[in-house]
């Protein structure tokens, strides 16, 4: 984390309003004229990348640009506007010397002449002492103007030209560039791998790629968009090189961050950024209207990383919401209340007798929530499914035999209490207690008649599942029943544990739909 939160003081009709930063991720959403993407021009024009002496580059991009976003490229004032009331406050972490920079708006006037509102600076700091000014840090902004496809662009003005790099940097970025469109987009031909080269337009510069089948003026719009980002890494990545440990990371900050990408390539991208940010010490800031970019930010495993400021005017004036939830958002982002919906969370176990020991030890605040699927299948095939479900996304919980240690369960996977198969856990029950036991005085059926044709204990799983079945069909079917729910009574602690666990998956789950 680099900015650990802003504070509009004034800003058109912003007043007052604070936003929180992810350490990795911060998505900026809310609806249209809420000043978004404005926002991203406010953070990043508070940072320059140049040396404070000779007022030069310290480094330049990939593609020979400043690590720069100014506000002028990216908002235009009018008369409408009084600049000299805007001013906000960015707090930068403990890393960065809880620096706070404090940014003003001046006109810039001539004498004797009216205020042009075309002309006008952003001063940082409220003092003009050593110190104050711009904060040194690299910042990439990837606005709009980068969604035009290069076949939209009349042919003169695209430039395609070789990287006038080391071969060691171009092989580096090309596996940069790879990555991303193979893992985001997967419609690379087959075994396919684009080398890199230059594509210059007239509002973008940025790393393309080329194979035998089409070359980057072939790109599709959700692959020169992503390429963008790739190109933004790989100048991080250039940077990092270059500046070895006097490295600090930087900021990325990208507009509408889902435009042109379907839904499921968003996510891997997502997915991605945040792997990127960890490797280049990145902060990466985006506006977004998707219900799919907040649903991502406010999973588990995201959410300490990431954070939503939503901005919201349905109650008249400007609101940040920090702290909303998804439905509270998605009611909002639609203006309409959202139903409630009688959603319940798959439960896949390995079979019939998991499910019957499942249906009479889960406690029912989580039975209202889930249904119990068998799948007749065993435990190894649980968790590689279990495994791809969580990479997806998608909302749904494994369960194994006790058997299996407790180590194997993790969001998607809770193993059974008792530390063995259901079957055997009822096998073991009967034939561990005395014929005395009060369990065999009702309804009058006596120990060797549970066991029947079992009095010595089964050799094999399938022994153990025929004399489940045994049960059902010799005494009566609700044999089963009667039999887990002796076993719960005497187990009660190891029972309240598992729903404790599985009441915990469950919950999280629920707050995804």
């Amino acid at each position: 984390m680099i900015i650990k939160k802003m504070l509009v003081e004034k800003f058109r009709k912003m007043e007052n309003l604070e936003i929180n930063f992810g350490g990795k991720l911060t998505f900026i959403a809310g609806g249209n004229g809420t000043y978004k993407t404005s926002l991203l021009g406010l953070i990043g024009n508070s940072f320059v990348y140049r040396d404070k002496e000779t007022r030069q580059p310290i480094a330049k991009t990939i593609m020979d640009d400043e690590y720069r976003a100014w506000l002028r490229d990216i908002h235009h004032f009018t008369k409408y506007d009084n600049v000299e009331e805007m001013k906000h406050t960015l707090f930068l972490t403990n890393k960065f010397q809880n620096k706070e920079l404090y940014v003003k708006g001046f006109y810039r006037r001539e004498s004797g002449k009216p205020i042009d509102p075309t002309k006008y600076r952003f001063v940082v700091g409220k003092t003009r002492v050593k110190g104050d000014g711009h904060f040194i840090l690299p910042v990439i902004y990837l606005g709009l103007k980068r969604l035009v496809p290069i076949g939209e662009h009349k042919k003169d003005l695209v430039q395609i030209l070789p990287l006038d790099l080391p071969e060691e940097d171009i092989r580096e970025y090309e596996q940069i560039y790879n990555t991303i469109q193979d893992r985001i987009l997967f419609k690379l031909p087959q075994q396919t791998t684009f080398k890199i080269e230059k594509v210059i337009t007239n509002n973008k510069d940025m790393l393309g790629g080329y194979c035998n089948e089409y070359d980057s003026r072939g790109l599709s719009a959700g692959q020169d968009n992503v390429s963008q980002i790739a190109t933004a890494i790989a100048s991080f990545a250039k940077l990092k090189k270059e500046k070895g440990n006097d490295y600090k990371g930087g900021i990325i900050l990208i507009d509408e961050i889902e435009s042109t990408l379907h839904p499921s390539a968003l996510r891997r991208l997502l997915m991605l950024l945040c792997e990127y940010s960890d490797k280049y010490l990145l902060q990466i800031i985006a506006t977004t209207h998707s219900l799919d970019v907040l649903k991502f930010a406010l999973e588990s495993k995201y959410k300490s990383v990431s954070k939503i400021a939503y901005i919201t005017k349905s109650r008249g004036k400007l609101e940040i919401c920090n702290d909303w939830n998804f439905s509270e958002i998605k009611q909002d982002m639609t203006a309409r209340l959202e139903e409630k919906k009688n959603v319940k969370i798959p439960l896949y176990c390995e079979d019939k007798e998991a499910e019957c020991f499942l249906n009479n030890i889960i406690e029912n605040d989580i039975k209202k929530d889930i249904k119990i699927i068998p799948v007749n299948k065993n435990y190894a095939f649980l968790t590689s499914v279990a495994d791809s479900i969580i990479a997806d996304g998608q909302n749904a919980i494994f369960v194994l035999d006790g058997e299996q240690p407790l180590n194997k369960e993790n969001k998607r996977v809770v193993v059974l209490p008792g530390g063995a198969s259901p079957e055997t856990l009822m096998y073991r029950f009967l034939a561990n207690k005395p014929e005395t036991d009060n369990f065999f005085k009702r309804p009058k059926l006596n120990k060797e008649m549970y066991l029947g044709d079992y009095p010595i204990e089964p050799a094999d799983r399938d022994g153990f599942k025929t004399f489940f079945y045994s049960l059902k069909n010799n005494i009566s079917i609700h044999t089963p029943r009667k039999i887990i729910c002796a076993w719960k009574n005497e187990n009660r602690v190891i029972v309240k544990d598992f729903n404790d666990r599985l009441r915990k998956k469950v919950n999280l789950l629920l707050l995804n739909v």
